[in-house]
């Protein structure tokens, strides 16, 4: 999944590190696989992203 702004990509998430997407008027809520079994007890690891995206229609973001 790529993230666009303008005519650059801002970022990209591999589907395969997709657990779940929710989309909610202005709002895409991406939740992660936990892999439980490699993290030690001191690490930290992201779970869920949340974009909101302005109801402006001058923002040029797109989303693959």
């Amino acid at each position: 999944m790529m993230f666009q702004v303008g005519d650059g990509p801002a970022f990209e998430v591999p589907f395969t590190d997709v657990a779940q997407c929710v989309l909610q008027k202005n709002e895409v809520t991406l939740e992660f696989h936990q892999d439980d079994t490699s993290a030690s007890v001191d690490s930290e690891s992201l779970v869920e992203l949340r974009l909101y995206f302005p109801p402006d229609g001058d923002m040029d973001a797109d989303v693959r």
